[in-house]
């Protein structure tokens, strides 16, 4: 099955992994920029902290 393209990225990912949307944290790929704006940092920066609130949210109802 093909990837949409679009704003159903995120609904085909969350139904192929099964995982909710808002479990989802689209970010750009940075591997060939060394440095970012400030503003794509600060995208950067709230994604990767939502990722660690939700993994500290899972191990503490294990």
């Amino acid at each position: 099955m093909e990837a949409p393209s679009g704003t159903h990225k995120m609904d085909y990912l969350s139904d192929t992994l099964g995982f909710p949307p808002n479990f989802i944290f689209p970010v750009k790929n940075y591997h060939s920029e060394v440095d970012v704006e400030d503003d794509v940092g600060t995208v950067i920066l709230n994604a990767l902290k939502r990722i660690l609130d939700s993994g500290e949210e899972f191990l503490n109802h294990q």
